[in-house]
C-alpha cells in the first residue's frame, strides 16, 4: 500500500490556469486530416504552407491553401501557429535549407502575412529544427538574422494593422534528440539572440526521445534544453513543445511501434508532464488519416484507445491548476483544483503496478479509457 505523504515535491510553484491551448496537434488540413478529437493549437508545419509554396517569387503570395487551414482551425476553436521554413530557391539561390540571400525577403513574407491574416494567426515560430543541416544548412547567427526579421516585421504590422492585434514570435525550434546539434547549434544561436536583446516572446522545443525513449527521457531533454537557456541567460518566457511523439525513427534508428496501452500512457504522461515543467502548449506529431510508419504512436480516426486517453486527459488538466507533485517508490501523484476549489489526484507508476491508499483523495477513479468507478 501506498501512503499519500508527499516525499518529494517539485519546486515549481502551482501552475496557472491550464488552458485548452496546451493540446497542441499537427493535422494537416492538405492533406485531408479532420481529427475527431478536440484541440486547442494547431501547428502549420509539413501542411502545403512553407515559405517556398507560398512566396513563389519576390513579392507574389499565394496564401489561398494557407487560408484555408486557417478556416479549419478556426472552425475547431484552435489557435495558429505558423512555422517559418524551406526557404523559396529564388530566395536562397538554391536550397530550401539554406539562409536568404537578403533577410528583406523574411521580413516582407512576414509582414505580407500578418497583414492579411492580423491576430488569426496567433504566433510565428522563427525557423522548423534550426539546429539540424536537414532543415537549416546556414550558420546559427543567420539563424538568428532570420528570427530578427520575422520580430521586425511582425512588430511593423502591429503598428500598421487596422486593430490590435498580439503575434507572438518563438525562437526557431531545436530537437534535443540529436546531441551533437543541439549542444552546439542551439548554444550558438541562444549566443546571437542574446547579442540581439533576445527578440522573441518565446522558445520552442521538439523533445523526441530516442526511439526506444519514453516519456523520463523526454523529460531529460526538456531539462537539458531548460539547461541551455539558463546557461546562456535566457529571459524567462514561454516554452512550447511544438513537435512530440515516441518510437521516431531517425539518426540512424528504426522506428518502434508502440501497443495501445503503452501508447495512452505515453500520450497522457506528456501533457501531464508539460503542465508540471512549465510548457505552455504542446502539439501531438500528428493526427493522420491511417497508419504512419515513421511514428510509433498513432493518433487517427480508428485508434480508440489513444483518442480517449486524449480526451481523458484534456478533461482532467483544462480548467484546473497543478499545485504540487510528489513521489513515492515507483509512483507519481500530482494534485490539481479547479475553480470551483474540488481537488483530483492523478496518479502513475514509473513501471509496473502499484497499490494506492484512495483514502480522502476523491469520490470516484477513472482511467485512460474515461471510464470512472466510485471509491
Amino acid at each position: 500500500m501506498v501512503n499519500h505523504s508527499w516525499t518529494h515535491l517539485d519546486s515549481l510553484p502551482m501552475s496557472a490556469e491550464v488552458d485548452r491551448q496546451l493540446f497542441g496537434l499537427h493535422a494537416p488540413p492538405d492533406a485531408g486530416s479532420n481529427p475527431t478529437v478536440p484541440y486547442g493549437y494547431l501547428r502549420l508545419w509539413d501542411s502545403g504552407v512553407s515559405w517556398a509554396e507560398l512566396n513563389p517569387a519576390r513579392n507574389e503570395f499565394n496564401f489561398e491553401k494557407l487560408n484555408r487551414a486557417i478556416n479549419v482551425a478556426q472552425s475547431n476553436g484552435a489557435a495558429v501557429m505558423y512555422v517559418l521554413g524551406k526557404t523559396p530557391a529564388w530566395a536562397s539561390g538554391g536550397s530550401d535549407s539554406a539562409p536568404p540571400k537578403n533577410m528583406a525577403y523574411v521580413n516582407e513574407f512576414i509582414y505580407a502575412m500578418c497583414m492579411k491574416f492580423g491576430g488569426t494567426i496567433a504566433s510565428y515560430e522563427a525557423w522548423n529544427e534550426g539546429n539540424l543541416q536537414t532543415f537549416w544548412s546556414g550558420t546559427p547567427a543567420q539563424l538568428a538574422d532570420v528570427t530578427l526579421a520575422v520580430h521586425e516585421a511582425i512588430n511593423t504590422c502591429k503598428k500598421n494593422y487596422a486593430t490590435a492585434i498580439n503575434p507572438l514570435v518563438f525562437a526557431a525550434s531545436t530537437g534535443t534528440r540529436a546531441e551533437g546539434a543541439f549542444a552546439t547549434n542551439f548554444n550558438a544561436y541562444l549566443s546571437a539572440l542574446k547579442t540581439m536583446n533576445w527578440p522573441v516572446d518565446g522558445y520552442s522545443v521538439h523533445s523526441y526521445p530516442s526511439a526506444n525513449g519514453g516519456p523520463a527521457e523526454r523529460i531529460d531533454g526538456l531539462t537539458q534544453f531548460k539547461t541551455m537557456l539558463a546557461v546562456n541567460n535566457a529571459p524567462p518566457k514561454l516554452i512550447f513543445d511544438s513537435e512530440v511523439n515516441y518510437g521516431l525513427a531517425g539518426l540512424g534508428q528504426d522506428h518502434v511501434d508502440i501497443d495501445d496501452a503503452t501508447s495512452a500512457a505515453y500520450m497522457s504522461r506528456t501533457y501531464i508532464d508539460s503542465v508540471r515543467y512549465g510548457i505552455t502548449s504542446t502539439f501531438w506529431f500528428l493526427w493522420t488519416n491511417a497508419y504512419y510508419g515513421k511514428l510509433g504512436i498513432q493518433f487517427t480516426p480508428a485508434s480508440a484507445v489513444t483518442q480517449a486517453a486524449w480526451n481523458a486527459t484534456r478533461s482532467w488538466l483544462v480548467g484546473g491548476r497543478m499545485q504540487r507533485c510528489g513521489e513515492f517508490a515507483n509512483v507519481t501523484k500530482c494534485q490539481m483544483s479547479d475553480g470551483g476549489g474540488t481537488s483530483s489526484t492523478i496518479a502513475w507508476t514509473s513501471a509496473g503496478t502499484a497499490s494506492i491508499n484512495t483514502a480522502g483523495i476523491g469520490r470516484q477513479m477513472c482511467t485512460l479509457s474515461g471510464a470512472c468507478i466510485p471509491i
